[in-house]
């Protein structure tokens, strides 16, 4: 195992939990193949592979959020009604 250096986590902490939070933790993951649950936790570069929970979680509100905004401004631009975008969103 390598030995940790913490000038190698100066710019970035590695992604971690708390200590307290390791049960949380394995309760998340016990739903998983362990060769699923080395995936989810290693990389090739040092980084992490995924994006945490709460990290995405908060992109897909970010993501809904102003896709939300540009319907409206397409509305309110004149560019189609409110009943053509929902047709649109029922019928794609």
């Amino acid at each position: 195992m390598k030995s940790f250096n913490l000038a190698d986590y100066v710019k970035k902490p590695p992604k971690s939990f708390h200590e307290d939070e390791e049960s949380v933790v394995e309760w998340a993951l016990e739903g998983f193949s362990v060769a699923d649950q080395k995936q989810l936790i290693t990389s090739a570069d040092g980084k992490g592979a995924h994006h945490s929970l709460d990290c995405s979680i908060l992109e897909l509100a970010d993501d809904i959020a102003y896709g939300i905004h540009d319907i409206e401004d397409i509305v309110a631009r004149g560019l189609a009604t409110e009943r053509e975008v929902k047709e649109e969103i029922r019928n794609p």
